[in-house]
C-alpha cells in the first residue's frame, strides 16, 4: 500500500530545472525521494534505466542516466540509496561503467590501504564496481588528478557502492605526501574534495611508488 501511495508522487518533479527538482515524501511507513526523469513512460534516445522492484518489502529503486551522469532516479522504502542517488545527480558525478550499481550499497568493505601503501601491489583491485587498480590511481595522479573528485572523475572509483571512497581517499593523501610539488602545482587548496594526511591512514615520509619506479619530474 505503501509503495502505491509513493508511485502516486512521482510525477511532481517532472519539468523542474536539474539540481532543484528532488522532492522528498516521508510518512509513517513511507520514505520516498524522486528527481529529474522519474518513471519515464517513453525514455529519451541514449537514455538507460535500471530498476529494483522488491513490492514484498516496500522497495522501488529506479535510476536512469545517460552520458555517464543520473538524470532521474525514484527511491522508495531505501533512504541511505536514495540520498546517494541524490548526491550523484545533483553533483553531476561520473556513474560506475554499471549503473545498476548504484542501486546497491556496498556489503563489505573494499581493499585498505596498508601502513606503508607501497606494500600495495598495483594490480589491487581498489574499485570493484569499476574494476579501478592501484596502478589506474597513481596514473590518474600523475595525469593531473589530486582529489578523490578528480580521481573519480578520470577512473570512475567511488562512483558505484562507494565502499572504496576511503581506500581511494588515503591513496590520494599518500600521494601528496609523496609528491607535494605535484599537488602544488595542481594549485589545489584543501577544499571539499582535497584531503590532508590527517584524514586517512598514510605513512609520511614513504616512497610513493615501489623502488623499481620513479616518478616524472
Amino acid at each position: 500500500m505503501a509503495l502505491r501511495i509513493a508511485m502516486a508522487h512521482l510525477s511532481f518533479a517532472d519539468g523542474d530545472a536539474h539540481g532543484t527538482d528532488v522532492v522528498r515524501v516521508k510518512a509513517a511507513g513511507l520514505e520516498v525521494v524522486t528527481m529529474g526523469e522519474s518513471n519515464p513512460r517513453a525514455p529519451s534516445p541514449g537514455h538507460r534505466t535500471i530498476r529494483l522492484d522488491d513490492a514484498s518489502s516496500g522497495r522501488y529503486l529506479e535510476v536512469t542516466v545517460t552520458g555517464g551522469r543520473v538524470v532521474g532516479a525514484t527511491c522508495v522504502g531505501a533512504g541511505q540509496v536514495g540520498a546517494d542517488l541524490v548526491a550523484a545527480y545533483t553533483r553531476r558525478t561520473p556513474v560506475p561503467a554499471d549503473p545498476a550499481y548504484l542501486l546497491l550499497r556496498p556489503i563489505g568493505p573494499g581493499a585498505t590501504v596498508a601502513g606503508d601503501p607501497t606494500a600495495m601491489p598495483d594490480r589491487t583491485t581498489v574499485c570493484r564496481c569499476n574494476g579501478v587498480t592501484k596502478r589506474d590511481i597513481v596514473a590518474s595522479w600523475r595525469d593531473g588528478a589530486t582529489s578523490v573528485a578528480d580521481v573519480a572523475a578520470r577512473t570512475r572509483a567511488t562512483t558505484g557502492c562507494g565502499g572504496c571512497k576511503e581506500t581511494v581517499a588515503g591513496l590520494v593523501d599518500w600521494l601528496a605526501e609523496s609528491d607535494p610539488a605535484q599537488f602544488s602545482r595542481r594549485g589545489r587548496g584543501l577544499g571539499e574534495n582535497s584531503v590532508t594526511p590527517s584524514k586517512h591512514a598514510v605513512t609520511a615520509g614513504k616512497s610513493l611508488v615501489h623502488p623499481a619506479e620513479t616518478l616524472p619530474g
